[in-house]
């Protein structure tokens, strides 16, 4: 593995979960070299995240051992994929935030429906643990919403850059327009949509 290549693919090695930067960060590079030199577009990886987390979620509602095992086997692709999409796009220099905007409903959509099949499974072996599967659905977007926010405060500041969405949110979303996105690279519509969102995590 070229670690130069490697590091260049993570937002910043410091910033990383530790689990992320062991397993699914390295895994999500095998797969980034392999597609590296294809048509493929990180909007497409993430696409292929989403249908990994709505195959878990699917295993997860029949409530089986071996089906329990199949969706987490699922869910760690989902999450594999979810890095890929970003390290492509650093490597390739094509991010975009039409893209970082989809990951992250992807991630949303995702992460629900998940909670839901882990739900519809309870209830399949006769357990109605839907309370705790909400708040442990909440406490995961909650915690989501943070970390993303105080790791973009940390990357943001280590470069020595100053925030660029409301009161000092901490978050950098100057994305540089490309041809994938030549409209919306600062100010258009998905732009304004990211940085509200920004701004909510500074204000949560």
């Amino acid at each position: 593995m070229p670690i130069g290549e490697y590091r260049r693919s993570l937002k910043h090695p410091e910033a990383e979960e530790l689990f992320d930067l062991w397993f699914y960060r390295p895994a999500a590079y095998l797969f980034v070299r392999a597609v590296y030199r294809t048509p493929i577009t990180p909007n497409q990886v993430t696409i292929l995240s989403l249908a990994a987390a709505l195959a878990a979620a699917y295993c997860f509602a029949f409530g089986t051992i071996a089906l329990l095992a199949v969706g987490a086997a699922w869910y760690a692709v989902a999450n594999i994929l979810d890095c890929a999409d970003g390290q492509l796009a650093r490597l390739q220099g094509s991010g975009t935030p039409n893209g970082r905007l989809w990951d992250g409903v992807a991630d949303y959509i995702g992460t629900t429906v998940i909670f839901l099949g882990i739900g519809i499974g309870f209830s399949y072996l006769g357990m109605n643990l839907w309370i705790g599967v909400a708040a442990a659905g909440l406490s995961s977007v909650l915690h989501a919403m943070m970390f993303d926010h105080a790791q973009n405060a940390f990357i943001t500041r280590a470069r020595g850059e100053k925030p660029t969405t409301g009161a000092g949110a901490g978050t950098n979303v100057r994305i540089a327009p490309t041809a994938h996105c030549p409209a919306d690279g600062g100010g258009g519509p998905t732009h304004r949509l990211y940085a509200a969102y920004t701004a909510a995590q500074a204000r949560l």
